[in-house]
């Protein structure tokens, strides 16, 4: 049975963690990575709009009886095969789990560039995944 009331929540938070992802980024680039406090914060939110995402995603296949993902990298193609988003909101997300690897079990140095850059291309996808994912309410 799909949670609707966790999906809202969820949905609220990606939409905090753009929106905070997108004021951090205001300061450009040079700024942000190396200010250690916004570079963090943007890691922070980066990681938690990625978890937020992949969560939802992963409870949609769960109470709709898909293909069961063995990894979290399974989850964006799973929905897009379902039809719930589409390929190229698949294709925008398909880093998203490794990125939240990355960011999780903080593997090795993440580059804060690198994590800026990744925050930028990911902000219209996780835009793009709260209007799908309010639809499945």
């Amino acid at each position: 049975m799909l949670d609707s009331e966790m999906i809202n929540l969820k949905v609220e938070k990606i939409k905090i963690y753009a929106r905070q992802l997108k004021t951090i980024q205001k300061g450009g680039k040079k700024k942000v990575c190396s200010d250690e406090i916004l570079s963090a914060a943007m890691e922070r939110f980066l990681q938690l709009a990625a978890e937020s995402v992949l969560d939802v995603g992963g409870h949609i296949i769960s109470s709709k009886g898909f293909k069961k993902p063995t990894t979290y990298q399974d989850i964006m193609p799973i929905l897009a095969d379902e039809k719930i988003v589409t390929k190229k909101l698949m294709s925008s997300c398909k880093n998203l789990a490794l990125i939240r690897n990355q960011l999780v079990h903080d593997i090795g140095e993440v580059d804060k560039e690198k994590i800026f850059d990744w925050a930028k291309e990911l902000i219209p996808a996780l835009e793009d995944s709260v209007k799908v994912y309010q639809k499945q309410i």
